[in-house]
């Protein structure tokens, strides 16, 4: 896959898919393939498998192996789908071994974070490289938090052919803004994980972001995406501000990827439990989200009258 063909298929509203556990702490493949039924049926056509979302870190390989076949197999019933999956580990030879598992399994790309810890700059690129030039599809890298921002570490990824693509998810918009123009003609590069965020860098020229409300209210972030992509920024910007109020619900050390789980299950899809250490949310939680999901609906309802006339 060259840089053209990735560009053409990463884009629009990319879900990172949760892995829904039982309560025994087994994947629930049932209702990962309901997830995804739902997800498809709601038009979303790109897909990020066992990514941090779906708590990479606590699956083992055999597990990994079958959630990437779960929606590789899944997407493939579709036209136009395109799946990421991650081979995120601390452990070069532990990524590349994931990255074997996906490639076989059939995604069409590879997700990477930098490893967990230690991540001055000479590692990372020693990581991402070594990964990159032993895989025939895609090597996107995963910019998070504690990947170091220096610019010029970028030089050195992109000397490897199958670098080609970057999820950028910091706030860092100068830098997002550099990346961008630097290497407009090397990598593909979106946004990962708020509709705040990926506004500015939708403008600079990028084509798609990770979606939040995506997880269990796609029609939300579809209708962003369709103003943007009909450059009405200032409307999509309406839609966007609904983000201030999901964050308002991470206060008292709530986690991001908890939260979308009990989202997804206070909607009424089969979210199912996190796996130790990551705890699952309250059920004394679980009302307040029901109601919370509930005032966005009104809210967003009122706003959709507005802009789609």
């Amino acid at each position: 896959m060259n840089l053209v063909e990735l560009r053409s298929s990463l884009k629009g509203v990319i879900i990172p898919v949760t892995t829904p556990f039982k309560e025994n702490s087994e994947i629930d493949h049932d209702a990962l393939k309901k997830l995804m039924e739902f997800y498809l049926k709601n038009n979303i056509r790109c897909f990020i498998a066992a990514g941090s979302t779906g708590q990479c870190s606590a699956l083992n390989k055999d597990e990994h192996r079958r959630i990437v076949r779960t929606i590789v197999d899944m997407c493939s019933e579709h036209e136009d789908t395109f799946v990421l999956a991650s081979c995120s580990h601390t452990s070069t030879a532990v990524s590349n071994e994931l990255a074997d598992i996906n490639q076989e399994e059939g995604a069409d790309a590879l997700l990477l974070t930098p490893t967990y810890y230690r991540t001055h700059g000479d590692m990372c690129v020693v990581h991402f490289k070594d990964v990159g030039k032993n895989h025939d599809i895609p090597l996107i890298i995963y910019h998070d938090q504690i990947m170091p921002e220096d610019i010029s570490l970028w030089d050195k990824f992109v000397t490897e052919p199958n670098i080609l693509g970057v999820k950028f998810a910091t706030s860092n918009l100068y830098l997002a803004r550099e990346l961008i123009y630097k290497y407009r003609d090397r990598l593909a590069i979106y946004g990962g994980g708020s509709m705040l965020l990926y506004l500015p860098m939708a403008l600079h020229g990028s084509t798609g972001y990770v979606g939040g409300y995506a997880n269990f209210m796609p029609e939300i972030e579809n209708d962003f995406m369709q103003l943007v992509n009909e450059g009405r920024f200032e409307d999509a910007a309406r839609i966007a501000e609904l983000e201030f109020d999901l964050f308002d619900n991470l206060s008292g050390g709530k986690n991001w990827f908890n939260l979308i789980v009990a989202l997804i299950n206070a909607s009424g899809l089969p979210g199912g439990h996190c796996r130790k250490p990551l705890p699952d949310w309250e059920k004394s939680d679980m009302q307040r989200l029901k109601e919370f999901i509930t005032n966005i609906e009104i809210k967003y309802s009122k706003i959709k009258k507005q802009l789609f006339k």
